[in-house]
């Protein structure tokens, strides 16, 4: 539905299925673990279309599709930027990025504008669920920035990088 909209729309857009994706796991089914990426047909396909649309949270696993598991989508989204070599990923989230508590909790959370990764990954293991732990580490593993939006006001935003908060 959404590819026949954007070309509807007159855009050059086509969706990659998983098998071209390239991201091959090993592990559990349910959570797979990276073992290689291959950028041959991504890269191919991005060359040949102005927009992408790409699964998530999703790879193949002994010719299989396997999981990223919770949160796997923003991992894909790291391992795409890696493949790319793209310094910069924007994740769209129901809420305005890193909140200084759960706001469907605490009625006065605030956003935090800025965040190092080991700033990012200390509110995930104190249950953050805003963004999967593992997509921080390899982001921070390969310099990606993160941004988090809410997808439906881009007022406010969350960078996710090594520049500390200072909180």
């Amino acid at each position: 539905v959404f590819l026949n909209n954007l070309l509807e729309k007159g855009y050059n857009a086509n969706v990659l299925p998983i098998e071209k994706l390239g991201i091959n796991l090993q592990g559990d089914y349910l959570k797979g673990e990276l073992l290689s990426l291959d950028n041959t047909k991504i890269k191919e396909e991005i060359t040949n279309h102005d927009i992408l649309i790409v699964p998530g949270f999703i790879g193949i696993n002994n010719n299989k599709i396997g999981l990223l598991g919770m949160g796997g989508s923003d991992l894909t989204a790291v391992y795409i930027a890696k493949m790319l070599n793209v310094n910069e990923i924007i994740l769209y989230k129901d809420v305005n990025g890193v909140m200084s508590g759960d706001p469907k909790v605490i009625a006065d959370c605030k956003t935090i504008s800025n965040l190092s990764y080991d700033e990012c990954l200390i509110f995930t293991k104190c249950g953050a669920k805003i963004v999967q732990d593992l997509a921080i580490k390899e982001a921070k593993d390969n310099k990606i920035r993160v941004k988090i939006y809410n997808i439906n006001d881009l007022k406010e935003k969350t960078i996710i990088s090594e520049k500390s908060s200072n909180l």
